[in-house]
């Protein structure tokens, strides 16, 4: 995990820990809401643009946090 240019890993693996866990739970909570609203209709999904801006926000954050 990446904080200010850092790798935290590297410096305090309990600090990267602490901050991964409550993240990822957060994580699969808006995952899933995505998921749902997916399953409603799929196509009025991906023509809102709020949609789609969760979808990068998930998928930059899955980055961030997995290291890639």
């Amino acid at each position: 995990m990446l904080v200010q240019g850092e790798n935290v890993n590297a410096a305090d693996p309990a600090l990267a820990t602490a901050l991964s866990l409550p993240i990822v739970g957060l994580l699969f909570v808006l995952v899933s809401r995505e998921l749902f609203q997916m399953l409603v209709s799929f196509r009025r999904y991906f023509f809102d643009w709020e949609n789609l801006l969760e979808l990068t926000i998930i998928v930059l954050t899955c980055i961030i946090v997995f290291d890639g």
